[in-house]
């Protein structure tokens, strides 16, 4: 980076050339010693007009706080909302305390959703500046998951005033519409609040209250791996006196740490719970090792996946045996008679359809995914048909047919195996009409002949010429 007083002066000269060159973090920085230079009123009125058609964001970050730039700010925000996703940059907006009260009266809900951090900011201002109505707004938000966060963001950081707030928090828990359905908030959250109850409060009665709505309203529930998470950390008597009391209750309705509870507390759960569970984990148990299963318990697959485990077991006709496949880089593969059933622990793909269905690549016969908040890939399971007749790299001519066919559907593949494209990764199915298709006979001959499919679904786009050729 150019050392900030050449910067400065391009900038007082009205030249923005060298600033346009650095990338994001380094404007940035040259923001905020912007703002905190002697001769800013200077810089701003030689370089502004210039940086706020171009960088309409970091043009704000220059003058956000001064008067003279107030409307030309509230402008770029009401163009650019997407500027509050900085829950720092909105906390020192607030701190100014002008023009942003009053957008905020306006566009609250906008606030709030480019980032459920900023409620912390909104809930700390509410409180000095007595903004009743945003407090309101917030705790009986219509929005159950902005609602819920608000109470976790109230337990975690104002637990002093947390009753004063919700001195009925099970009355905000669900909400009847007119047609008589039931939205009910989101439990992970619910569970934290729970616990935090006990941390924050010591108040075992409203404890127990949650815990009782977490066990009648779910079907199942992170409690349990939340209350054994603080344990660890903070070594908590009363809160492990709590998770034994309702061990059993909490294993069997448990979302993401059955096999935590079972491998790690065995002795306090009932003999015939134990013995259950182990006969339903013993044909895979030790394929892998236990942090896989734990991996898998943590990202909330383990339930599904013995359901998955003992159904296609069942439809299976030439084999009955479970086996270890083998494990990519964030991949674990078991045989399960005649089908394969893939844990994967992420996704390198990140888009809402990973990859297309197609006959050139493995069809999935079930496809679990789960994602958090943003929609990042936190574990999946598929279930594909067993495959053993691998396509070996040294098959080019084959390979590149497949690859000519994969653009010519409009895909392609970024996956390098060993320095060759797609190579281990393709395999042949036993029977073309396998492939993912309605309609067999219509697929190309060279692949009724040799039908070979990718069997790893990921890192494959949409192609675009312009920048792969």
């Amino acid at each position: 980076m150019p050392k900030d007083e050449v910067i400065i002066t391009d900038l007082l000269d009205g030249n923005i050339k060298i600033f346009s060159e650095l990338d994001n973090y380094f404007k940035e920085v040259v923001c905020d010693n912007i703002r905190s230079h002697p001769n800013r009123l200077n810089i701003l009125k030689s370089c502004f007009s210039k940086i706020q058609p171009e960088y309409p964001y970091h043009a704000f970050l220059m003058a956000f706080d001064l008067p003279e730039y107030a409307s030309i700010c509230e402008y770029i925000l009401l163009k650019n909302p997407s500027i509050l996703t900085n829950n720092r940059l909105f906390y020192e907006l607030l701190s100014c305390n002008h023009w942003i009260i009053d957008y905020v009266d306006t566009h609250l809900d906008q606030v709030v959703e480019s980032n459920f951090d900023n409620i912390f900011c909104l809930l700390r201002y509410s409180f000095q500046y007595h903004k009743d109505t945003w407090l309101n707004h917030l705790i009986n938000h219509p929005d159950l998951l902005i609602r819920i966060h608000t109470m976790y963001t109230m337990i975690c950081d104002f637990p002093h005033l947390f009753k004063k707030y919700y001195p009925n928090p099970i009355s905000l828990l669900k909400v009847t519409h007119e047609d008589g359905k039931v939205d009910i908030v989101d439990e992970s959250y619910l569970s934290k609040i729970a616990v935090l109850i006990i941390l924050n409060l010591n108040d075992l009665t409203l404890y127990q209250e949650l815990k009782n709505f977490i066990f009648t309203n779910y079907p199942s529930n992170t409690l349990a791996s939340i209350i054994d998470t603080y344990i660890i950390v903070e070594d908590e008597e009363i809160l492990k006196k709590l998770l034994l009391a309702d061990i059993d209750e909490l294993f069997k309705t448990s979302k993401n740490y059955k096999w935590q509870l079972y491998h790690y507390y065995q002795k306090h759960l009932s003999p015939e719970l134990v013995s259950d569970f182990a006969n339903q984990i013993r044909p895979f148990a030790n394929l892998f090792p236990d942090e896989v299963i734990e991996g898998m318990s943590t990202r909330g697959l383990l339930t599904k996946f013995i359901e998955l485990m003992h159904k296609y077991l069942e439809l299976s006709t030439r084999a009955k045996c479970i086996s270890n496949v083998g494990e990519g880089t964030c991949s674990y593969v078991y045989r399960v008679g005649d089908y394969i059933i893939k844990y994967s622990d992420k996704k390198y793909s990140y888009e809402e359809s990973i990859c297309p269905n197609l006959y050139l690549i493995a069809k999935n016969y079930e496809e679990i995914i789960n994602r958090d908040y943003y929609g990042h890939v936190t574990g999946a399971l598929e279930v594909q048909k067993y495959l053993s007749k691998v396509v070996l790299p040294a098959e080019t001519e084959l390979l590149a047919k497949w690859q000519n066919a994969l653009k010519e559907e409009g895909y392609y593949l970024v996956d390098d195996l060993v320095g060759q494209k797609v190579g281990s990764n393709c395999l042949r199915l036993d029977d073309y009409h396998d492939a993912d298709t309605k309609d067999p006979e219509n697929l190309p001959e060279w692949f009724k002949k040799d039908p070979v499919v990718l069997v790893d679904r990921d890192l494959i786009y949409t192609y675009k010429p312009s920048s792969h050729n």
